[in-house]
């Protein structure tokens, strides 16, 4: 193994980057394969590409992680005294294409596993050139996509993002405001997360480089095994599983008629779902 500090992967048969879709049942699928004997998974939202790697998209905190004395002392320590807590600062670098530090975070605790592994679903924001810089890092670069029908994926991540004032006394009208102000906004993250035309035609997600799978269909031995081919590892007996991450706010209901407005801002990309996989989308998709 080459010194710690280099720029790309010499170790892994395979790097594995699970990049979104946000409750879509990623923390889910990030614990099992972190649990595979087969698989090193430090951490399971990086957020390197997104958040950590400059130019960054928090000034102020990544260039304290330059410039602070506690984080320049961490660096000159021997790698054995990391700790994962430090991982932020320890990946921060100030040249955007110094991508050592990322490097790096993959090595602790490295066993000599064939598949290293994260999953940050931000990643599904990213603009497709990036995903061209993560395949550049590792001989094989693999991706892992779940989508779910971007109406329920919409108003789950609306009701998540919001949970904290909906248990402290946030209406269910401030609530519906709010998803209506989402939809109205091209922008706005929790509309382009259920927006998957982009990816779907990303070139760097092509050529069998991603899997997808469906929420709604995920917590299934079949659909596990899928995954677990797509990676190159060992099967797996997953047993019975339930909702996984129940929601504290499941039951707050969303309206019929912003279900409707929703349906009609994802209308492209139910399209390009069911033009892409055809009978492998759900029957519980609500686009049909």
């Amino acid at each position: 193994m080459a010194p710690a500090g280099d720029t790309a992967f010499d170790f892994g048969r395979t790097l594995l980057i699970g990049i979104g879709a946000q409750k879509a049942g990623t923390t889910w699928l990030a614990r099992k394969l972190a649990a595979h004997p087969e698989v090193h998974a430090p951490i399971k939202e990086v957020h390197y590409w997104d958040r950590i790697r400059a130019p960054f998209h928090d000034a102020k905190r990544w260039r304290s992680a330059i410039t602070n004395r506690r984080d320049r002392f961490v660096r000159n320590l021997p790698q054995r005294f990391w700790r994962k807590k430090w991982s932020t600062s320890l990946m921060v670098r100030p040249d955007p294409c110094d991508h050592s530090g990322y490097v790096d975070m993959f090595r602790w605790g490295y066993g000599g596993q064939p598949v290293l592994h994260e999953f940050t679903p931000a990643y599904g924001l990213l603009a497709p050139e990036v995903f061209n810089e993560m395949r550049a890092l590792h001989a094989d670069v693999r991706f892992l996509l779940l989508l779910r029908d971007p109406v329920a994926r919409f108003w789950s991540g609306i009701r998540h993002a919001h949970r904290v004032q909906l248990a402290n006394g946030m209406t269910e009208e401030s609530l519906v405001h709010l998803a209506r102000l989402a939809l109205a906004d091209p922008h706005d993250p929790h509309r382009r997360r259920s927006d998957y035309a982009a990816l779907l035609s990303a070139p760097a997600l092509g050529e069998g480089r991603m899997h997808v799978a469906f929420f709604e269909t995920l917590f299934t031995q079949e659909s596990y095994d899928a995954v677990l081919e797509f990676a190159g590892l060992a099967r797996e007996t997953i047993g019975a599983v339930e909702n996984p991450n129940p929601s504290r706010f499941g039951k707050v209901a969303m309206p019929k008629d912003l279900a409707a407005q929703a349906r009609e801002v994802f209308a492209s990309s139910y399209e390009q779902v069911y033009d892409r996989f055809k009978d492998r989308v759900p029957a519980r998709w609500g686009g049909a």
